[in-house]
């Protein structure tokens, strides 16, 4: 697994939280970048459109996978979505979002409000037929559908592997 930490503007936060990478075996396999400005503040929406593909084309991986700062994902997210896509003809996996209100989001369905960047796992040519468009609230759905409507195929993880805004800590060790 490689991690790139993509930063949209100083957080004062992210010095210190980036030495938790110092003690991981694999320290080569992590990357720091920034966008060098704050998109967000510049066009007052951004929904992290800007940093997640800047992040994708530094990827090196055979697939690519988005956690925002202020989420957790559970220890099988990643391997359950590899799963889903090892040998098929699938392009894209979806998992289901976990709000810490218990709410759960995602049936499988690429339709707004369904779907987020964050409960996919895609191959890296996905980019050739959409990229995330900045400014949008509906950047996830749309760049999901886009993909979707060029024939794009995806499959699905029944079960909530992303938890959103801190589930984690609402569900204890349930997880």
């Amino acid at each position: 697994v490689e991690i790139i930490v993509v930063s949209d503007g100083h957080d004062d936060y992210l010095d210190d939280k980036l030495g938790i990478y110092d003690n991981y075996p694999q320290r080569d396999r992590v990357t720091y970048l920034s966008t060098g400005r704050n998109w967000h503040q510049l066009s007052g929406m951004s929904w992290g459109g800007e940093p997640r593909t800047m992040g994708a084309f530094a990827a090196r991986g055979d697939y690519l996978c988005y956690v925002d700062d202020d989420d957790t994902i559970t220890p099988d997210h990643i391997s359950g979505l590899v799963e889903a896509l090892d040998g098929t003809e699938h392009w894209f996996a979806l998992c289901q979002y976990l709000y810490p209100d218990g709410r759960i989001v995602g049936d499988g369905t690429v339709a707004p409000s369904k779907v987020g960047t964050c409960m996919a796992l895609f191959r890296p040519e996905c980019l050739c037929a959409s990229v995330l468009r900045p400014g949008s609230y509906l950047g996830d759905y749309e760049w999901l559908a886009r993909m979707a409507q060029a024939g794009l195929t995806w499959g699905y993880v029944p079960k909530p592997t992303y938890l959103v805004a801190h589930a984690l800590e609402e569900l204890g060790t349930a997880v």
